[in-house]
């Protein structure tokens, strides 16, 4: 079957713009959180949560409480490799990392190689560098000490603490740049659909806890660069996908996929 199934999956989504190229047309339509909910739809629940932000629901006595948290991203585990390093500790007073980094170079040559095994051209390989540049910013944004707050294991700084608000509320306590597309335009809506195979229902007065709330203000104004840059925002989106599925189809693959592994250990 080779890297077929991988490239059906990424077509029932609208297409991976860097090998669809000029064919991928919903530049104006798409959003990130309407991605959400069709990823979670056809089986990508648990990637779809790995994005931007985490959600999740707890059943409290008869109250349903919902979360929005700072995600696990499994690859912020090589961005904290690259300044998890005496030498660039001491270089740098905040430990940002840069698309120049040697181990993130590393991680965009596997990018580049899964995008051209899945058909790619190399004219269009350059929207992933800035999928790269999306990805430091994400990283860099953290209010906290950046690997700590994004590591795939243990929890993330702050998330022991969080404001309670309600769904109807949930913009204004995060806020963000005016017309703010990070937000939904319900974010009750948004749960609503996102509950709906699980058969939980909850209100505009639902209680919602906000864990992290710089991150969260963080990460809405960093989207808000993005507003007319929907294909970087789309290609994100399925890299998470083709970097979670690479392993499972063809030995070219698997290669590729094994050596995002070795990167990340390292």
């Amino acid at each position: 079957l080779g890297v077929r199934p991988l490239k059906k999956m990424l077509k029932r989504l609208g297409g991976w713009p860097v090998i669809e190229g000029t064919k991928w047309a919903h530049e104006k339509s798409f959003r990130w959180y309407d991605h959400v909910l069709k990823m979670a739809s056809i089986g990508f629940y648990e990637i779809s949560t790995k994005a931007f932000v985490g959600y999740g629901i707890t059943q409290k006595s008869q109250e349903n409480i919902l979360r929005l948290v700072k995600p696990k991203m499994p690859w912020c585990t090589l961005f904290h490799a690259s300044v998890d390093r005496p030498d660039y500790v001491q270089a740098h007073v905040h430990a940002h990392v840069t698309v120049d980094d040697k181990p993130i170079q590393e991680y965009y040559g596997i990018m580049v190689n899964a995008a051209v095994e899945l058909g790619a051209r190399r004219r269009d390989i350059h929207q992933l560098k800035e999928v790269l540049i999306l990805m430091t910013e994400i990283y860099n944004s953290n209010p906290c000490v950046s690997g700590y707050v994004c590591s795939a294991v243990g929890e993330p700084c702050g998330s022991g603490t969080y404001d309670s608000t309600t769904l109807s509320n949930v913009s204004s306590v995060i806020g963000g740049p005016p017309g703010n597309f990070f937000h939904p335009p319900s974010w009750w809506s948004f749960f609503s659909d996102w509950l709906q195979p699980f058969n939980i229902h909850v209100g505009h007065d639902s209680r919602v806890d906000i864990y992290n709330l710089p991150y969260m203000k963080h990460i809405a104004r960093v989207l808000a660069k993005y507003e007319n840059r929907q294909r970087v925002l789309a290609n994100y989106f399925g890299w998470l996908i083709v970097e979670e599925h690479m392993l499972h189809f063809d030995i070219k693959s698997q290669l590729i996929a094994l050596k995002r592994q070795i990167v990340l250990i390292l």
